[in-house]
């Protein structure tokens, strides 16, 4: 795929939110899981997780190619039961990228969701969609997105928007209690 192609032309929006502090109350799967912020605290390692969610086989399979020669693993979802596949294996992704519109799921219901979950409510989550009117930003942001990007996007934009996200995970994690 050509990097100057559709999916490269424009970045509209990214907004970093603060931490996320809502309790969680219910569980999307009931698997112990860790995410690599919790590896590293106890001394392992691993590449960081990211969760893909959007039904365009071709956003997810351009995100997987370009995220991963940035040294991120992924997993992908395209639909709801492979997002429940996906959040059922024994590692927490450290970050969801979630589209919005899809044919079986509202993406902002996932991030309701997502927010509420005992297995992923600190998992951060930024919306990756093509509404781009303030009303669904906002939307976003009540909902606890850690950001919103809005499509296309350009690669090197998303790339370094995930970099603020763990950088400030990483601050949050190091800091006292």
């Amino acid at each position: 795929h050509d990097p100057s192609g559709p999916y490269d032309l424009d970045f509209t929006h990214f907004a970093p939110l603060p931490a996320i502090t809502r309790a969680q109350t219910q569980s999307l799967t009931p698997a112990v899981v860790k995410s690599s912020s919790q590896l590293k605290a106890t001394g392992h390692s691993r590449k960081p997780l990211i969760l893909i969610i959007d039904d365009d086989i071709s956003i997810r399979k351009i995100l997987e190619k370009y995220l991963g020669e940035d040294g991120y693993a992924t997993l992908l979802a395209g639909n709801c039961a492979e997002i429940t596949r996906e959040l059922s294996r024994k590692s927490l992704p450290d970050l969801i990228l979630c589209d919005v519109e899809m044919p079986d799921a509202y993406g902002f219901d996932l991030l309701n969701k997502f927010r509420h979950s005992k297995v992923v409510g600190n998992v951060p989550v930024v919306m990756l969609t093509r509404r781009n009117e303030k009303k669904d930003i906002v939307l976003g942001i009540t909902l606890d997105a850690a950001g919103y990007i809005t499509k296309p996007a350009k690669i090197g934009v998303l790339k370094n928007a995930m970099r603020e996200l763990q950088d400030s995970q990483r601050t949050r994690l190091e800091q006292p209690n």
